[in-house]
């Protein structure tokens, strides 16, 4: 249930509804490549920081319970999985 609770929230999301995410996705560029190569520079800029700024996020919380949700998604983040995530994707074939 929470599954598909957390996914329907995610589809509804407005950066999963993002004009120019729904742009690249339908094929609505007038220059594909160079679209999606500007979104391939942009992501990997993000996702370099990512960590950083979830770092950062983590150090400036006063609530331990929120402080310790972000660390474990950045340890998740820098592919240190769960035994139960481990199994879980595994059955997924990933």
């Amino acid at each position: 249930m929470i599954v598909k609770t957390l996914l329907k929230e995610a589809v509804q999301h407005e950066a999963t509804n993002h004009l120019y995410l729904r742009n690249l996705s339908s094929g609505k560029f007038t220059d594909m490549d160079l679209a999606i190569k500007d979104f391939a520079k942009q992501y990997y800029f993000y996702s370099e920081w990512f960590p950083r700024y979830m770092e950062t996020v983590a150090i400036r919380l006063t609530d331990e319970k929120h402080m310790k949700m972000i660390l474990q998604n950045l340890s998740e983040e820098q592919g240190l999985l769960s035994e139960n995530d481990l199994v879980s994707i595994s059955a997924l074939g990933i």
